[in-house]
């Protein structure tokens, strides 16, 4: 039956893959930002440079066009950033908080058993005081 079905998996290896998948997208996302902020730092030095020559240069318009959108993109991918961030915190609170359920199940249930091993020697100590 194993061979159709398989063992079972172990669940450490999945939440290595979570966190792996949530690495590599906050990666990509870090360098997504510092790209757009190369470009932004350059583009301004153009800018700064051209800005002797503003009247005479059309291609300020243009640049400063430019700078603008890439502003508004840095903006969009740093607020993804924040709300990626925020739900990979919530992730991880939930499963701070299954991992509590589960300590408190097991708890529980050690006390329950302490019980029944309880009632089992006062049951054998009555037989024996009678």
């Amino acid at each position: 039956m194993n061979r159709l079905f398989g063992t079972k998996r172990s669940g450490n290896a999945s939440a290595e893959l979570d966190d792996k998948v949530f690495d590599s997208s906050e990666a990509s996302l870090n360098s997504t930002i510092k790209d757009l902020s190369l470009k932004l730092h350059n583009i301004e030095n153009q800018v700064s440079v051209n800005t002797k020559q503003y009247k005479q240069n059309p291609k300020n318009a243009y640049l400063k066009k430019k700078l603008l959108n890439l502003l508004k993109q840095k903006q969009t991918i740093s607020n993804q950033l924040m709300q990626y961030e925020n739900s990979l915190m919530n992730i991880q609170q939930q499963k701070l908080s299954n991992l509590n359920v589960k300590t408190n199940l097991s708890i529980v249930n050690n006390m329950q058993q302490q019980v029944k091993q309880f009632k089992q020697f006062n049951k054998n100590n009555s037989k024996l005081l009678n």
